[in-house]
């Protein structure tokens, strides 16, 4: 069934920045999967530094490569003596999508592996390690992500930054959300077009999303994933993972995002005060919509919290 949304957690971050090549000195990773696929990824550090702390970006649901997005944060980071990594998604390169390899393994636990195994090489050593502080940067989708790598890699992960990635409320209430967003948006025409088409409103979903959790290894398509990609992400309980989590963490979120609705990530803050824990902190902005564009406060701000952490987890390093 074809479905209006396009954007399922999709996140473009891109803002204008000085290119890369003036400020870093660029490693290609490539690691190699139990199948004997690989996974393609790029490290950029500040030039002429060894003791940079490293920032791993973990990107939203988008089916394009991720350099775009990494060569305009990278240039960001590494202007502040920050290291930058990204990995592509499976199936996808700068040159392209093979799309039938992307929809067979796109999905939470395919992502997740990928990235264990990437945290797992930085851990022994195998990707520069800079200062050794490694921070996870979420975005959207892999705002869901980030936060089950730093619960499964406490050793290796300082900090986690979670944008525009919700988890107060599940993933089925942010989709409907989307859905009653999109529909909001629509003229009448457009909405009598949907009844027609057979399309899933709101108060429907929760039928449909049992009959994808029936079979979670399917690859019929709903809206523009597949029900094995859904599957994934309704199994999820984000919050509980979350308030097991103890490291430094900040989530940004715009209370105009009609994509993930603000109240999902006031919740976290909410469960985060209710429980006594002090390691999360909140940017709630009023005028930001789902992604950064544009925004050089945000950035300035996360950027603020990324140096600030890592010079904490440096002092910590240090007394041990």
């Amino acid at each position: 069934m074809n479905y209006c949304i396009v954007a399922c957690y999709a996140l473009f971050l891109l803002v204008s920045f000085p290119s890369i090549s003036l400020f870093a000195e660029r490693d290609n990773i490539s690691i190699t999967r139990e199948d004997g696929s690989l996974i393609q990824g790029i490290l950029d550090f500040p030039d002429s530094e060894k003791d940079f702390p490293l920032v791993i970006f973990i990107d939203g649901s988008h089916e394009n490569s991720v350099t775009g997005n990494h060569e305009k944060l990278a240039s960001l980071c590494n202007a502040h003596k920050i290291g930058f990594l990204s990995i592509e998604k499976r199936g996808i390169t700068p040159k392209g999508i093979d799309k039938k390899e992307f929809i067979a393994h796109d999905c939470a636990e395919e992502r997740l592996s990928d990235y264990a195994l990437l945290l797992k090489q930085f851990r022994v050593g195998k990707i520069a390690r800079g200062n050794g502080c490694c921070i996870l940067l979420g975005a959207s989708e892999g705002g869901k992500i980030a936060p089950q790598l730093a619960l499964a890699f406490p050793s290796v992960v300082q900090g986690v930054v979670l944008i525009s990635s919700g988890g107060g409320i599940s993933f089925a209430e942010e989709m409907k959300y989307q859905t009653r967003q999109h529909i909001r948006q629509s003229n009448v025409l457009r909405r009598l077009g949907f009844k027609i088409r057979g399309v899933i409103f709101p108060e429907e979903e929760d039928k449909y999303y049992k009959k994808i959790l029936e079979m979670p290894e399917s690859l019929k398509m709903y809206r523009t994933k597949t029900w094995k990609w859904w599957a994934s992400y309704l199994r999820q309980d984000l919050l509980s993972t979350l308030l097991k989590i103890d490291m430094p963490m900040y989530m940004i979120h715009g209370a105009k995002d009609v994509i993930i609705p603000v109240k999902s990530a006031d919740r976290v803050k909410e469960a985060f005060d209710k429980a006594g824990k002090t390691n999360f902190e909140y940017a709630r902005y009023e005028d930001l919509g789902h992604a950064l564009t544009g925004r050089e406060d945000v950035y300035a701000s996360m950027m603020e919290w990324i140096q600030h952490t890592s010079a904490q987890s440096a002092q910590r390093g240090l007394e041990q």
